[in-house]
């Protein structure tokens, strides 16, 4: 499952960012990896959909014209053996999509490459076992945040599972009548099967 979060970080978040990392060496590092952290937990969606345990230092990159990177796959124990284990990867884009030309993320999940444009403050969450990469970029700079997720559920189809789940019972919440009978049936379900698929 790929999920693409819109607007995590607002305009003004995301040139703040932006221009720490554009100095030469950023003042607050610890402050720059709480600042995307604290974006992506405070998103239900991506809750929902990754059921995080533990998640890596972001690392930030930056594509000027002419640079890309072609689709690899991610180290399962990307910290080593004592780290945590690749059960998602997150991509956070910190550049305007007025401000350079190509730069799309590659996704590739064994179906052929996807092309993902970005935008500033927008995420994509995608399986650890998709090759990434990044189309060339043709004009001004993209810059990006990228760490790796693990879950709470090892599982992939396990996660897209609770996920529907979720989200279709959030959906009866919000454009229905609120708690009904079958909204809490369907967290319920939810919630069993959290127990039953979670990890310690």
């Amino acid at each position: 499952m790929i999920l693409t979060l819109s607007n995590l970080l607002e305009p003004e978040d995301v040139a703040s960012v932006r221009a720490n990392l554009e100095r030469a060496q950023p003042s607050d590092a610890a402050g720059l990896h709480a600042r995307v952290h604290e974006a992506v937990l405070g998103d239900p969606l991506f809750l929902l959909g990754v059921q995080p345990r533990r998640m890596s230092a972001p690392a930030f990159a930056r594509y000027d014209a002419g640079m890309s990177m072609p689709p690899r796959g991610a180290a399962a124990l990307p910290e080593g053996p004592q780290g945590l284990r690749a059960d998602a990867g997150v991509v956070l884009f910190l550049s305007a999509a007025d401000t350079y030309d190509g730069g799309a993320l590659l996704l590739d999940t064994g179906w052929g490459a996807e092309s993902i444009p970005g935008g500033a403050g927008n995420c994509v969450v995608h399986p650890a076992s998709a090759r990434r990469g990044v189309a060339p970029v043709t004009r001004g700079t993209l810059w990006v945040a990228c760490w790796w997720v693990q879950s709470l559920v090892p599982d992939p189809r396990h996660r897209e599972i609770l996920y529907d789940l979720g989200w279709s019972a959030r959906w009866l919440e919000v454009f229905g009548q609120g708690e009904t009978a079958e909204a809490l049936s369907l967290w319920q379900c939810h919630e069993n099967l959290l127990r039953l698929w979670a990890g310690p």
